[in-house]
């Protein structure tokens, strides 16, 4: 036990800060120290690591270490949105960039084709181009075990966690496992604003379900069904301090902040990127052509609008 302590320590005096901060800036460096629970402080690490994703476009930046493990790190911490912001990201580094572009598989490298289908330039003189690689296939282990809600916590499957980690970007969820101990079931979808679960738990099982609200019940083998209400930042996610590059991936909310702040919209044609990065809120200047009326009618748009009914 001593000797980890020391190393434990080492590595706290090599990677991190006396007041907390890591001193690798990456995605990678922010997702082990949160998934295998070593830092100083756990608050500046979630901090700094929401805004590294944030500067970073919500784009992929892991490898072969950090990307089984961000998705399954952020929904564990509860930072929910960032991990749908990279799952259903659609540009490239991402795995819906790849799915746009007609694949099944993995590929090897996130940028193997150009957005016109082409081979990228850098690949095609070289035999590495492989459409089938296991390199980021671990997006699914997420998608399985948060997303549904389906975790195992005893050998054999006895005893599961079935907790959904919910966001507007998903309206419902089909899924089943054939464990050694039998099939569970999970489906949940939207219905209006409330979440609506049904489980089916195998003979001789049993589960601990939590709902999105934070309601919890135990059960044995059985079919069940249960409701709750949805928390209005998921059926009214949009809000004059959303980043406008997420605004503009929703055509209504681009249309309210082209017509009630147009300064700001200009802002956004820039050849400067990081002006996306930018809030409405935050973009209340006199250069911008914004003012407190504009602001004002643009939250109160903003949050009429409801993805859950698209």
């Amino acid at each position: 036990m001593k000797n980890i302590i020391l190393i434990y320590n080492s590595i706290l005096d090599e990677f991190f800060t006396p007041n907390g901060k890591l001193a690798i800036n990456t995605q990678t460096g922010y997702t082990l120290s949160l998934f295998y629970g070593i830092y100083r402080n756990k608050a500046h690490i979630i901090k700094d690591f929401k805004k590294k994703l944030r500067n970073d476009f919500y784009h992929i930046k892991t490898g072969f270490i950090g990307t089984p493990l961000i998705l399954l790190c952020l929904l564990d911490e509860d930072m929910v949105e960032e991990a749908y912001n990279i799952l259903y990201n659609e540009e490239c580094p991402g795995w819906i960039y790849a799915i746009n572009l007609g694949s099944t598989t993995i590929w090897e490298r996130w940028n193997l084709l150009n957005k016109d289908g082409t081979l990228s330039s850098s690949d095609k003189n070289t035999n590495s181009n492989s459409f089938n690689h296991y390199a980021y296939g671990s997006v699914c282990e997420a998608i399985y075990s948060r997303i549904a809600g389906l975790k195992n916590l005893s050998p054999g499957w006895k005893k599961v966690l079935i907790k959904p980690k919910i966001n507007y970007h998903m309206k419902k969820m089909e899924f089943s496992y054939e464990s050694v101990s039998g099939k569970y079931e999970i489906f949940w979808r939207w219905v209006d604003k409330k979440f609506n679960l049904d489980v089916n738990i195998p003979f001789g099982a049993g589960a601990e379900i939590v709902l999105p609200n934070d309601e919890k019940y135990h059960v044995n083998e059985g079919k069940y069904h249960y409701e709750c209400d949805i928390d209005k930042n998921i059926y009214a996610p949009f809000s004059v301090d959303t980043p406008l590059f997420e605004i503009l991936k929703n055509q209504e909310a681009t249309n309210i902040v082209k017509k009630f702040a147009p300064g700001i919209f200009e802002l956004t044609k820039s050849d400067n990127e990081e002006n996306k990065l930018n809030t409405i809120r935050n973009c209340f200047l006199p250069m911008d052509n914004a003012s407190p009326e504009e602001i004002e009618k643009c939250q109160e748009e903003l949050s009429k609008i409801n993805p859950l009914s698209y």
